[in-house]
């Protein structure tokens, strides 16, 4: 088992990369959206959109992660 700091620095990083997590699909969401209005021709939207995806994927496992970590610790 992990002291109660270990812990709580374990929660609140997992929720840290959540929230990071969370900021890069919106900001990859951002990129593709300007891509398309400049009609960038190099641009991967189907590429970008996945990777998105991942990171919303990540960021919400580490979220239940961090809630799993903190509920067991009490």
């Amino acid at each position: 088992m992990m002291g109660p700091i270990s812990t709580a620095i374990l929660g609140g990083c997992l929720q840290a990369l959540k929230w990071l997590s969370w900021s890069i699909a919106g900001l990859l969401l951002v990129l593709i959206g300007v891509q398309s209005l400049r009609g960038d021709e190099g641009a991967q939207p189907l590429a970008n959109v996945m990777v998105a995806i991942a990171f919303l994927g990540g960021g919400f496992v580490s979220g239940l992660a961090s809630r799993a970590i903190l509920k067991r610790a009490g």
